[in-house]
């Protein structure tokens, strides 16, 4: 399974899942803040993780994806410029 993320703490903080990194895809410059996103081709998910009590794990497709980050442009632009887009 490959998916997409904005950076390599927060998946395994987040969300628990280690993996190899497959693909850089780009990096995107906000006023507060940069964003890196890469693909991350998925190895296995943690039972237990950092913030396993504050957050769940969850996957969804492309259109999900795409319709759950409308609101953040950084996050949709990169979203649409992964591999994943071109699979739909």
């Amino acid at each position: 399974m490959n998916v997409l993320f904005h950076s390599l703490p927060s998946f395994f903080l987040t969300a628990g899942v280690r993996g190899r990194i497959t693909r850089y895809v780009t990096t995107i410059k906000s006023p507060s803040t940069t964003y890196h996103f890469y693909e991350l081709e998925v190895s296995s998910l943690d039972k237990d993780w950092l913030e396993s009590k504050e957050r769940r794990r969850e996957w969804v497709d492309y259109a999900e994806a795409s319709r759950r980050v409308a609101w953040k442009p950084e996050l949709a632009q990169g979203l649409s410029l992964s591999s994943l887009a071109s699979q739909r």
